[in-house]
């Protein structure tokens, strides 16, 4: 199951999911991403961006997320600071161990370099094995699926669920997705992988079996019955509100 990630495919780098952004939000984001471009500091973007990429789905979520190395979290306060963004801080409490979150005219830009429950820091491989995209004329990187994954897979809070994000991911990017990598990131908490990929089979069977044959197989999971690329029935039973990505582009294209 192991793979280039180097040979991608583009999937929605044209970015054009960007045009949703509302222009006083872009301005702050876009004035963090070119000075932290001026200063070479390696970046990956994460959170609604990531999710967009896969999915081609836009969340506003009023903020941005980078990844960065945490030897460069100085520098990076630095150069918010420069654009004008404040540590938000003052306005809300937050663990420091893992973010540094900065705001400006209510618009959120967060220096991402590791996990709240301290399972990983962010690698230098983090940060160059994503596709590239061009949003509003900036060419940025993303991050990787399978990294994407692993950060968002322990997110399961009574006010928070990440694993709907990560059911679309999968949707849009697992047939690229090194998997075996993937299960190298969870070690020995593979298991949630499995409840993941149980799920996804369940409610996109004709997508679930274009994976890899032999994922099941290593998961112990059956293989996927036969079916329609998603189900929209069992979509609805868990979540009436939007959520499902290609449910909602195919409902804004009718």
């Amino acid at each position: 199951m192991r793979k280039d990630r180097s040979a991608r495919g583009s999937f929605h780098a044209s970015g054009s999911w960007g045009d949703g952004i509302p222009d006083q939000e872009w301005a702050v984001y876009d004035e963090a991403i070119v000075r932290l471009q001026a200063e070479r500091i390696p970046i990956a973007l994460g959170g609604a961006f990531a999710l967009a990429t896969y999915s081609g789905y836009w969340r506003n979520t009023k903020d941005l997320d980078f990844y960065i190395l945490e030897e460069d979290l100085p520098k990076v306060v630095e150069v918010f600071g420069a654009a004008g963004l404040d540590d938000y801080f003052g306005v809300l409490e937050y663990d420091r161990g893992w973010i540094y979150r900065a705001h400006r005219d209510g618009t959120i830009v967060d220096a991402i370099f590791g996990m709240p429950n301290r399972r990983a820091r962010c690698t230098p491989e983090w940060l160059v094995n994503g596709p590239e995209i061009t949003v509003r004329g900036r060419t940025l990187r993303v991050l990787p699926p399978e990294e994407l994954i692993f950060a968002k897979i322990f997110v399961m809070q009574r006010p928070r669920c990440d694993w709907p994000d990560i059911i679309n991911v999968i949707y849009g990017a697992g047939p690229v997705i090194d998997w075996e990598h993937l299960l190298g990131l969870l070690d020995a908490d593979v298991p949630l992988l499995r409840s993941v990929l149980s799920t996804f089979s369940w409610l996109a069977p004709g997508r679930a079996g274009e994976l890899e044959a032999e994922l099941w197989g290593r998961m112990q999971l059956p293989a996927p019955e036969e079916g329609p690329l998603y189900d929209v029935e069992r979509i609805m039973l868990l979540e009436t509100r939007p959520w499902f990505a290609p449910l909602i582009m195919a409902e804004t294209n009718d």
